[in-house]
């Protein structure tokens, strides 16, 4: 179902969405959830990265959320920190980094 959010964001791409223009459509609304999906906090109890990578995450220690960067190892299922710091605390919730800003 398309909500206002949805046409804003199709309006913003000018997007024609003529009446009988349902592939178009369809891919749009597939474009948003895919947006959507790659920008928001995964929870770790819903899933972990598939790649060796670095993430931001969202560490709980005792009760206090904080957010840093770690590096997910598929091998071996764990999230190490940077330098070899590995401060106390779960990590909770995880997101791939940006993209970087393109030169000027």
């Amino acid at each position: 179902m398309i909500n206002d959010f949805d046409l804003k964001e199709i309006s913003e791409h000018n997007i024609s969405l003529r009446k009988y223009d349902y592939e178009s459509i369809r891919e749009v609304c597939t474009e948003l959830l895919r947006r959507r999906e790659s920008d928001r906090w995964v929870p770790v109890s819903e899933r972990l990265p598939e790649e060796d990578n670095s993430y931001l995450v969202i560490m709980a220690d005792d009760n206090r959320p904080w957010s840093t960067c770690r590096i997910y190892n598929t091998s071996y299922k764990k999230w190490i920190g940077f330098y070899d710091t590995d401060i106390s605390g779960d990590v909770t919730h995880w997101r791939p980094l940006p993209e970087p800003p393109e030169s000027t």
